[in-house]
């Protein structure tokens, strides 16, 4: 049975998929790659600021995924509003 991850240690593995690297969700926010080792094991957490700029990242992210399937979905329907009837 696999333990439980605490929710900084979730918000990590997310930050690593959307940057890429660790060394680039490192520079994202501002923090070293060590850090953001241990913080994913659990061991240690991120100050304020730092788990702020995390969920920053996360949600900035979400929302350019969200803007992006927005347009996507307007040009369908407007494809599919000039298409006439045969």
């Amino acid at each position: 049975m696999q333990a439980k991850l605490s929710s900084t240690a979730r918000l990590i593995d997310l930050l690593l998929k959307i940057c890429g690297s660790t060394e680039q969700a490192a520079k994202a926010i501002g923090s070293s790659t060590e850090q953001l080792h241990n913080w994913q094991r659990d061991t240690g957490a991120p100050d304020a600021l730092v788990f702020e700029r995390i969920v920053d990242v996360i949600i900035d992210f979400q929302q350019r995924q969200i803007a992006d399937q927005d347009k996507a979905l307007r040009e369908l329907r407007e494809r599919m509003m000039s298409k006439k009837p045969e």
